[in-house]
């Protein structure tokens, strides 16, 4: 009888923004984990701070540092909500542009999935402006779960994650598996 190598851990990285849907984010992105028995990255990305540096040089460091510890505070949170579910967690708090360091933590992590969130902005919002979204579902090279807030679905549709399949990735899963849904997809 041959044994197999155990499969390495999956790394299922979330970013996160603070908004509404960012409790989803981590709830989705540690149900995933625990399916594919894997780890969860909890990134926030503070592009905010950054460009107040740049664009407003006399803008005290106190304040700056004030919202970067509140972040981490928020951060620290959130780690210890998805850890409960027994689950590896990191978070990380870094300092730039959104989707350039989403994208480029991805690859630091070896991440398998992204599960982002989505903020329900109207398809003209979309293409006159753009999204981190949408950007990154544009730039990533690995599968991303997109999930909606509880606001952005109208009545009747199912509360869920939507996953932009790449081939031969991900096809086992099914939306209520990777939303932590019961049988009639309800979370």
């Amino acid at each position: 009888m041959l044994l197999q190598p155990p499969c390495p851990a999956k790394t299922i990285l979330a970013p996160v923004d603070f908004s509404a849907v960012t409790e989803r984010v981590c709830e989705t992105a540690v149900a995933l984990a625990g399916a594919l028995h894997g780890r969860v990255v909890i990134l926030h990305c503070d592009a905010a701070s950054a460009s107040a540096t740049a664009n407003h040089p006399d803008t005290g460091d106190t304040d700056l540092a004030r919202l970067a510890v509140a972040a981490d505070l928020v951060l620290a949170h959130l780690r210890a909500r998805a850890a409960a579910g027994c689950l590896p967690v990191e978070t990380v708090h870094l300092f730039g542009p959104t989707v350039p360091l989403i994208l480029d933590q991805a690859e630091r992590f070896a991440a398998d999935y992204i599960v982002i969130g989505a903020h329900g902005h109207s398809a003209s919002y979309d293409v006159l402006v753009g999204t981190t979204t949408h950007r990154v579902l544009l730039h990533a090279n690995r599968p991303v779960v997109v999930v909606h807030g509880e606001n952005d679905l109208g009545e009747g549709r199912w509360r869920s994650a939507s996953l932009r399949r790449q081939p031969g990735l991900g096809r086992g899963l099914r939306r209520r598996e990777l939303a932590g849904g019961n049988e009639n997809g309800q979370l």
